[in-house]
């Protein structure tokens, strides 16, 4: 990996750099951190889009309902998110301080696996879909 990098940056910094920091082991370490940010840009990127698809409307009862109560009913959808992050932001804490953050942070992604699965199989139930967001 090291000698990838080594031919698209050409800079001093670069060959003055220990070999061992562009080990296998540091690339993997900073993408799980980027998945931080990729779990929760899916989340809040894809919903949208999922809410006006028809099929996703007829299978919940969405098309049944006045505009009004479509709208609210599709606020209440992605509004769960955010109430999930809300709990999970005071909660996280506590199991870093406890467990520590690699630990606070493979569960936090556990869950979040989980909930898209909830969501996946939710299957025209809104109660799995809340639970899963």
């Amino acid at each position: 990996m090291s000698a990838l990098l080594r031919k698209l940056v050409h800079n001093e910094a670069i060959r003055e750099d220990p070999k061992e920091i562009y080990g296998w082991r540091v690339y993997m370490l900073a993408c799980s951190a980027c998945f931080g940010g990729m779990l929760f840009g899916m989340e809040t990127g894809i919903i949208g889009g999922v809410l006006t698809m028809k099929p996703f409307m007829a299978k919940y009862g969405l098309n049944n309902l006045s505009s009004v109560a479509q709208a609210n009913l599709s606020a209440n959808i992605v509004s769960t998110l955010q109430a999930g992050c809300f709990f999970g932001a005071l909660i996280a804490s506590q199991v870093a301080d406890r467990w520590g953050r690699k630990p606070g942070l493979i569960s936090a992604s556990i869950m979040a696996i989980l909930g898209v699965i909830m969501q996946v199989a939710a299957s025209g139930h809104l109660e799995a879909l809340y639970i899963g967001r």
